[in-house]
């Protein structure tokens, strides 16, 4: 499943042409945006709202542990 919110920063990405524009336009450090699209940090439920989405946590079952 694609994360909606990566998607879309990579959509910003394409038109801002850099992840610095993206991060200002977004009033977001450069780095915490790095680390979002590298996958080290979770996105924020305020950066979710910013681009239009909602953070919703969801437990599955782990089925190697049975």
């Amino acid at each position: 499943m694609t994360n909606p919110v990566i998607s879309k920063l990579y959509e910003l990405h394409d038109s801002w042409k850099t992840w610095k524009a993206v991060a200002r336009q977004l009033n977001v450090s450069p780095s915490y945006l790095s680390d979002i699209v590298n996958g080290r940090r979770e996105v924020s439920a305020q950066l979710a709202k910013k681009l239009g989405c909602k953070r919703r946590v969801e437990f599955v079952e782990d089925l190697n542990e049975r």
